[in-house]
């Protein structure tokens, strides 16, 4: 650590009052590796609660934008202006140079995609020729990146959905070859975002509790610490930074089987005779029930790789997460077969896709 660098949170024997303030007065710098629609939100809140923030992203254009206080991102209500904001007040900047953030910085934040590599587009059950895996490597360039520059006393954060173990496992052993510090001279911690598009802001201030582990009891301090002053919602810590990447998870996980169960019972609605939402809805007024609505599949990209997650972490089956995946899966071409059927019914049979324009 360098003499003009102020102290850092992990290891630090100050008061954690004396530890909060250095954190919002700006004495912390802070970087925020991946400028997306999530990484964006999380780094122009931090650069509003602490002032010195600099965002890291591969595109330049997306830098250069951001540098302009101009977001890349869209359709997140008040992104806009309190990017502009930040940026004007001069409190947060971008880069292209992860190294250069990264030897500046004391508490990094990464928050890049964990897609699935391989086979991303296959159900992955039992029939499935392929086996999709997580694709770390964009955590890895950024890991690398991080250890170079990285100080002892400093902190990264992982707040991108990783497999369980990831930050134990991969992350901390990466960061301490790279920076040739002991592993017990920084801290590192899972702090999984809980974000949906379309309200990313509002729920990084903190709309839901976070949850916070890391991997060891002084990680978990500082986590604590750093997400408490930053967000206005309870700050919920776990035993490790596995638990708390698990905990990311098995939310996505509960939406794919919850959902598959919807899926599965919609589609004997036929042999049952009935109006299956009705069913459902009805069957939702008794307080422990709480299934999902039915369609044809699972929305966004995120839930239908969670489960990938945990089945390459561990050596046993999991019959359930395969079969909800088979069956979220089959659901666009049931619903394009049930379609085909009622037009058929109505005397105007499919004649293949077509495509329409509001022009």
């Amino acid at each position: 650590m360098t003499a003009d660098r102020p102290a850092a949170l992990y290891g630090s024997d100050a008061p954690e009052d004396v530890q909060r303030t250095a954190l919002t007065d700006g004495s912390v710098p802070v970087a925020v590796y991946g400028l997306g629609k999530l990484g964006l939100p999380v780094a122009t809140v931090y650069a509003e609660r602490t002032g010195n923030v600099v965002g890291v992203d591969v595109d330049p254009s997306v830098v250069s934008q951001v540098n302009g206080g101009d977001s890349p991102v869209a359709r997140e209500p008040g992104l806009d202006e309190a990017l502009a904001e930040q940026v004007a007040r001069g409190r947060l900047r971008a880069t292209t140079d992860a190294s250069e953030a990264a030897s500046a910085a004391a508490l990094h934040v990464v928050v890049v995609p964990t897609p699935l590599a391989d086979g991303g587009d296959s159900d992955g059950g039992p029939d499935s020729d392929t086996d999709p895996k997580p694709d770390l490597s964009h955590l890895d360039a950024v890991t690398e990146a991080i250890g170079d520059g990285l100080d002892p006393g400093d902190a990264v954060f992982v707040e991108c959905t990783v497999p369980p173990g990831t930050c134990a496992e991969r992350v901390r052993p990466r960061l301490a070859a790279e920076s040739g510090l002991n592993p017990t001279q920084f801290g590192v911690a899972a702090c999984p975002e809980r974000v949906s598009s379309g309200r990313a802001l509002d729920d990084v201030r903190g709309t839901h509790p976070r949850v916070v582990g890391g991997a060891d009891d002084e990680s978990t301090r500082v986590a604590r610490l750093v997400y408490d002053t930053l967000v206005d919602s309870e700050v919920h810590p776990v035993a490790d930074a596995a638990t708390a990447a698990a905990s990311k998870v098995f939310e996505g996980v509960y939406r794919d089987v919850n959902i598959a169960l919807a899926n599965e019972l919609a589609s004997q609605t036929a042999d049952l005779g009935i109006d299956v939402r009705e069913a459902i809805a009805a069957a939702n007024t008794q307080p422990y029930c709480d299934l999902h609505d039915p369609g044809p599949g699972v929305g966004g990209h995120c839930i239908p790789w969670y489960p990938h997650f945990l089945m390459d972490r561990v050596e046993g089956e999991t019959p359930l997460l395969s079969t909800a995946r088979a069956v979220n899966d089959g659901m666009p071409d049931y619903t394009a077969e049930r379609l085909r059927e009622a037009l058929a019914e109505e005397g105007s049979p499919s004649t293949g896709p077509r495509c329409w324009s509001s022009d």
